[in-house]
């Protein structure tokens, strides 16, 4: 399963989109689910950092709060060098790096002390962003992407 989403559609601009990554065929791939959509995007690789940043210094709001930048920076800006030496129709979608910075800042809020430490909200109320955020963000994702393959044709 590669790294990024896979659509439903076999369209010239969906399938000509597709990063390619060493040893992945995404001709062989069929669109993802939508649970599938929802973990691609986030990297595991900036979770990597966050978690274990966010636990150790939970208890510093300075850190946190950097922390927490360096992610929202990281993740799109990681997404981005995963494929900026592809050809560009192979390249992730704008859409697809603002809506993966906003998973990962709902994600933050949802499930680290971001959310109460920094921004003085309850973890009732990060789970809710984070709740909404695992609906809405493939949710806009499909839309964007039907709105874009209209414009397309």
């Amino acid at each position: 399963m590669p790294r990024t989403v896979t659509y439903r559609s076999a369209s010239s601009h969906r399938t000509s989109r597709q990063p390619v990554y060493k040893g992945h065929d995404t001709r062989k791939n069929e669109a993802d689910s939508y649970s599938d959509r929802l973990v691609k995007f986030v990297p595991a690789e900036v979770l990597a950092f966050f978690v274990p940043a966010a636990a150790n210094w939970a208890d510093d709001d300075t850190a946190l709060g950097v922390i927490c930048v360096v992610g929202l920076i990281a993740t799109p800006l990681y997404l981005w060098l995963r494929t900026r030496d592809l050809e560009a129709g192979q390249r992730h979608l704008a859409w697809y790096l603002a809506l993966s910075t906003l998973a990962f800042a709902a994600w933050a809020l949802g499930t680290s002390p971001a959310s109460s430490e920094l921004l003085g909200l309850s973890p009732r109320t990060g789970t809710l962003i984070l709740t909404l955020a695992a609906f809405l963000v493939p949710l806009f994702d499909e839309v964007f992407d039907k709105a874009f393959t209209k414009r397309q044709q």
